[in-house]
């Protein structure tokens, strides 16, 4: 399935809608023996031939984006994009089901459409409580053969923010 990966642009899109890119993008990722999954690189060859990628650094691969370096650093990847930074950190927050630093993120991103911006900001008043379920996720890890826990808690995720209107 090498190079079979079908690309997407990165135009804007409510958090909810690019969670879900995320996961679509992994599971091909997942397929495409030129990567590794591996949540604690964005994108990283370690000096290897294969690119550890992790949920969020997935979406790049998905947009044909991916700028493989060796160590995997954001400011390597991004190219002080300080946006796209900051919606590859909001991706990777989420999959650790903390919704008010992911949206913490993502205030005034242009990958994120205004409606977004101005719920997070509705969100973010004094008397705004998130739900954090940090605690609650079975699995921030993908843990081979049987991922269905971690998608099954990105699944959650994607439900909360719907509910939240992101």
């Amino acid at each position: 399935m090498e190079g079979a990966l079908k690309q997407h642009d990165m135009s804007l899109r409510k958090l909810s809608e690019w969670l879900e890119l995320a996961v679509q993008d992994l599971k091909m990722v997942m397929q495409d023996s030129r990567y590794t999954p591996h949540m604690d690189y964005f994108l990283a060859t370690l000096h290897s031939d294969t690119c550890y990628v992790c949920l969020a650094g997935s979406i790049l691969v998905g947009a044909g984006l991916e700028r493989w370096t060796p160590t995997g650093k954001m400011t390597d990847i991004t190219h002080g994009d300080e946006d796209l930074a900051g919606l590859l950190f909001a991706i990777d927050r989420l999959r650790r089901g903390r919704l008010r630093a992911a949206i913490a993120n993502v205030r005034k991103n242009r990958y994120i459409t205004e409606s977004d911006w101005k719920r997070v900001e509705e969100l973010f008043q004094p008397e705004q409580t998130l739900p954090d379920f940090e605690e609650e996720m079975a699995s921030w890890e993908l843990s081979a053969p049987n991922n269905d826990p971690f998608f099954e808690d990105i699944h959650s995720v994607i439900l909360e923010l719907k509910g939240l209107g992101l």
